[in-house]
């Protein structure tokens, strides 16, 4: 069973927590110490004093060796934990619970989104835990002298938390504002890289980078908001709690000099005093970033798993299947069936929904509605062949070590392609766009399986490479369904499925 995004962080969070119970624990310890020094050397009880400049020495050493360790263990564990996490990440996009339909997607989705859900339990709810317990204990301690100004104090840094409730509502529109903003800047320097030998073709470099410059400075715009509007947040919380906080000062010496407090016990107040408006920063901090994780955590939220259906007889069925990317509908309730033997043919006009269709079959993609039923154990090879960083060996040392590959077979289909030896030795990224072609043909041709799919085959590939294909699609023994606008490969179909506008003609 699939690990839950808080059971991911459960380890960091416990580490984060003890980490800083303990130096909170330490701090208390050490302000404790110094009210009771204080008010022992007013009352010139010098061999008290002696003993608790001692202990309190030894507080400070010991909190300072026991943070330093702890520290480094936490860090060590959230290191860990956000790797799990993004690889929890990467689990459910390849599983198609977690949508990542572009490069700008993939990246906010891991790194934005990821981001604020990581800091959220490995920072700011250990944060807020400190800082309740520094609260609550400065409170505790600043009873022992006097409960009523504990109470006053312990009010008025509550005032502080008062902006927050204005602000919560302007983090969650900055936060999704922003994410939105660097999806389509990531995604056109992507998509503006990938076709930039296009552009140049048709002298529309220019254009490329001035549309850049607008995403991006609808960027900063939108960066600069947030900024603003934080600015304005945190000169309204620092102008409070500095306002508070000599306020206290003033409140303690009018105690003081009321004679509700004494000499000795006014540094203690003093300094718990100051923790106790220091630490309502922690509180502020999980208000708004709990309104900004919410956000987060929504945009992570997972569709369950499709399930796998069983075709009845047919190797594959489609049945009522449609996709559509944003507002553009690609496909529209399409259905066929693929029996075993058959060879199909797709063709259409460009943008009609082959590639996407041949994308749904093999579960490269989901569908938004029907559902694909397959029984078959499917081979196949798509349109656009990926710029690997394995080299040739190593990508067949994988795909051999599922068990599914005849090597006796893809070995000969090298030979028919035509594919040198020595390339293997060399990362398939580095190989032109036919040769990475005629590798996954070669791959797809040799994998023992039922179904054979290839989307337009024959792109990129020479002539000598187009005639050896042909006549091993002639003599292949599975069914096959071969997306290809090519008629040259006039073999013998079975049926041809005509797309129009994403329908079936």
């Amino acid at each position: 069973m699939e690990r839950s995004i808080g059971a991911v962080f459960r380890k960091s969070l416990v580490m984060g927590c003890a980490y800083r119970l303990f130096r909170a624990g330490s701090s208390l310890c050490c302000a404790w110490l110094i009210s009771q020094l204080f008010q022992r050397a007013v009352a010139a009880d010098f061999g008290a004093v002696a003993r608790l400049a001692g202990l309190l020495c030894a507080a400070v050493a010991i909190g300072s060796f026991g943070c330093l360790g702890l520290t480094k263990k936490n860090e060590r564990v959230c290191a860990v934990e956000r790797q799990d996490f993004r690889t929890l990440q990467q689990q459910r996009i390849l599983s198609f619970r977690l949508s990542a339909a572009s490069s700008g997607e993939m990246e906010t989705r891991l790194n934005e989104d990821g981001g604020v859900i990581a800091d959220h339990y490995q920072k700011i709810l250990p944060d807020a835990v400190e800082g309740v317990t520094m609260i609550v204990g400065s409170v505790l301690l600043m009873c022992r002298t006097n409960p009523w100004i504990s109470v006053i104090l312990l009010g008025c840094s509550l005032l502080q938390m008062v902006p927050t409730i204005v602000y919560q509502k302007w983090a969650k529109r900055i936060y999704e504002s922003i994410a939105d903003h660097e999806e389509e800047e990531w995604d056109w320097l992507a998509q503006g890289v990938e076709g930039l030998r296009t552009l140049k073709l048709y002298n529309r470099e220019q254009w490329y980078i001035g549309r850049y410059r607008e995403i991006g400075r609808m960027c900063v715009t939108t960066g600069g908001q947030a900024e603003f509007t934080g600015g304005i947040e945190n000169i309204i919380f620092e102008g409070i709690h500095a306002f508070l906080s000599y306020g206290a000062y003033f409140l303690l010496g009018v105690f003081l000099f009321r004679g509700a407090l004494t000499a000795g016990q006014a540094p203690g107040m003093i300094v718990l005093s100051g923790y106790l408006f220091s630490n309502v920063n922690a509180l502020f901090n999980l208000s708004i970033q709990s309104a900004v994780f919410r956000t987060a955590k929504e945009r992570l939220t997972c569709r369950p798993a499709p399930a796998a259906v069983e075709a009845k007889g047919a190797l594959l069925e489609v049945c009522d299947v449609s996709k559509a990317f944003k507002e553009k509908t690609v496909l529209s309730r399409l259905s066929f069936a693929i029996e075993p033997g058959q060879r199909i043919r797709v063709q259409g006009p460009n943008g009609s929904g082959k590639s996407t269709l041949l994308r749904l079959i093999t579960g490269v993609l989901s569908p938004d509605n029907g559902e694909i039923r397959r029984q078959a154990e499917i081979a196949w090879s798509m349109q656009e062949e990926p710029e690997l960083l394995l080299t040739g060996d190593a990508l067949l040392a994988a795909v051999r070590s599922t068990g599914c590959l005849d090597e006796d077979t893809f070995r000969q289909h090298c030979r028919g392609f035509r594919i040198p030896e020595a390339l293997f030795a060399q990362p398939v990224g580095s190989w032109s766009m036919g040769e990475r072609k005629k590798l996954f043909l070669a791959l797809a041709l040799a994998k023992k399986a039922e179904l054979l799919i290839l989307d337009e085959p024959t792109n990129h590939i020479d002539t000598d490479a187009r005639g050896y294909l042909k006549d091993q699609l002639a003599q292949y023994p599975g069914a096959m369904l071969v997306c290809t606008h090519d008629p040259y490969l006039d073999i013998p179909w079975d049926r041809v499925v005509d797309l129009k506008g994403g329908e079936r003609i």
